[in-house]
């Protein structure tokens, strides 16, 4: 007999949790509707933009910006003006990559100029 008391007391407990999982996702999925203008196929854009932002700093920074990387910087905001998110992300994953790209240059030719000199 206590056995069964204490299965269902588990049974209403373990109810009543996934009675306030599924009114949580309600209220996130409410939040995540508010900022859909800006996610495509769910991809953040203000997340993909400041990503960008911050690899063409680290570039900056460092000496070895592409001036091709401000560009496509440039056009990804412009087209998230103009509406068009995904070009938009395509032109901010490309600012990325070209400013990791932009950043490993840079390191290997800390090392690597020195083998380009005459003796």
């Amino acid at each position: 007999m206590k056995y069964l008391l204490v299965l269902l007391i588990a049974l209403v407990l373990v109810s009543c949790g996934q009675v306030d999982s599924e009114s949580e996702n309600t209220e996130d999925s409410v939040v995540t509707n508010k900022s859909v203008a800006t996610v495509v196929a769910g991809v953040d854009l203000d997340v993909l933009m400041e990503q960008a932002e911050t690899a063409f700093a680290t570039s900056e920074a460092a000496g070895f910006a592409w001036s091709v990387t401000a560009d496509r910087l440039r056009e990804a905001r412009q087209a998230k003006v103009a509406g068009e998110l995904e070009t938009a992300i395509a032109k901010a994953q490309e600012a990325i990559k070209l400013a990791e790209l932009s950043i490993a240059q840079g390191q290997a030719e800390i090392n690597l100029w020195q083998a380009r000199v005459p003796n």
